[in-house]
């Protein structure tokens, strides 16, 4: 006497079939929206020639190195430009910018909710902050007796235009958006003669300076987020 399998049976064995089948069938697309959707995390060591009146009064080498960071959609970076969504962050006069926009807890991250909304974003620690060089003065004090307080508004404007500089070269555009909150945001935009170094403000700005004048070199790692 033959041996009948289950109608039952036969049915799991076909449903199984077909849910391999489609999982097949969607794992590249899974695949290629989880890669688009991937957050790609860059910081840039960045050259600079420090205008801050320290370094000059005590004969020290003005060579600084300014943090930046990036964050952008991975592949983003080729397009945003294009788009003209490319935008630098600015911080106030108590956190740096890496800590005050890409804090890494919950939805703290302005930098990520700006670059899932498809821009290229940027932020920099000004001079004395953060990751970027700290004039020796704020670390050893007595022994520069004679020095004022470092990192001026003056400072601060010339850090902005040389990291819009290294944006600018970087990602080929000849605007990059300004957006910032605090005291020091305020210093760039309302500081001295802001059209000597940014054209056309309105949200975003032109370094009236050609790159050949400083190149827009950077030491950088990244990561994937």
């Amino acid at each position: 006497m033959a041996c009948r399998r289950p109608q039952s049976s036969r049915w799991v064995l076909t449903i199984s079939v077909v849910s391999v089948l489609l999982g097949l069938l969607m794992a590249p697309r899974l695949l290629a929206r989880a890669a688009a959707e991937t957050l790609v995390t860059t910081d840039y060591w960045v050259s600079h020639t420090s205008s801050e009146s320290f370094y000059a009064q005590y004969k020290l080498d003005p060579q600084v190195v300014l943090h930046v960071r990036e964050v952008v959609l991975a592949g983003r970076e080729r397009t945003a430009p294009k788009d003209g969504k490319v935008v630098l962050l600015l911080h106030g006069a108590t956190v740096p910018g890496f800590v005050a926009f890409d804090l890494d807890h919950e939805q703290c991250s302005l930098m990520r909710y700006l670059a899932r909304a498809g821009w290229d974003t940027f932020t920099l620690d000004f001079e004395g902050y953060g990751l970027s060089t700290r004039p020796l003065v704020m670390d050893s004090p007595a022994a520069f007796p004679q020095s004022s307080a470092p990192i001026h508004s003056e400072v601060a404007v010339h850090n902005v235009e040389r990291v819009v500089e290294f944006i600018r070269t970087l990602r080929g555009v000849t605007q990059v958006a300004l957006l910032g909150w605090s005291l020091r945001a305020r210093g760039e935009i309302s500081g001295p003669d802001p059209i000597a170094f940014w054209q056309g403000w309105e949200g975003s700005c032109s370094s009236s300076r050609r790159e050949t004048r400083r190149g827009a070199s950077g030491r950088h790692r990244g990561r994937h987020d």
